[in-house]
């Protein structure tokens, strides 16, 4: 079962998840991690395998606590969980270090099967998007958004 911690700045938010990402996922949380103040030191201590970091009042905060888990664990897949979801805010999230941008809304289950699916390596780009994400010089990364449909 992989590690993972949650960063988030409304920790009741969290708790709906934690169940699915348990049962679906095989995630075991072993820290919710309060994302108004700098999580470089417990990410670093705890070097998790994911660190889910849940959207933030703060968006100046939120793209911090992005690039702080990306550089205390650089193993870690970083997993931004966004309200909005459009091109400048998954652009953001990747650029501050982001591997993945998924919708928030979705259902807990639905959560922890596509996180599950992005870790092990089974959800790849398109080659559109890659194409446009690809710069000379630059890593391309997984940005996966997944949205729902009602």
């Amino acid at each position: 079962m992989q590690s993972l911690v949650v960063v988030a700045d409304d920790l009741a938010a969290v708790r709906s998840n934690r169940f699915a990402l348990r049962q679906v996922a095989c995630f075991r949380v072993i820290a919710t991690v309060d994302g108004r103040a700098s999580v470089r030191p417990a990410i670093a201590r705890l070097q998790p395998h994911v660190v889910l970091v849940n959207e933030m009042c703060q968006r100046m905060n939120l793209m911090s606590r992005i690039r702080e888990a990306a550089e205390a664990a650089p193993r870690a897949k970083v997993v931004y969980l966004a309200g909005r979801v459009d091109d400048a805010a998954v652009d953001e999230a990747i650029d501050a270090g982001a591997h993945v941008v998924i919708a928030r809304d979705l259902p807990p289950s639905v959560l922890g099967t596509v996180l599950r699916e992005v870790v092990q390596g089974n959800v790849a780009m398109s080659p559109r998007v890659r194409a446009e994400r690809a710069a000379p010089g630059r890593q391309v990364q997984l940005a996966l958004v997944a949205r729902t449909s009602a």
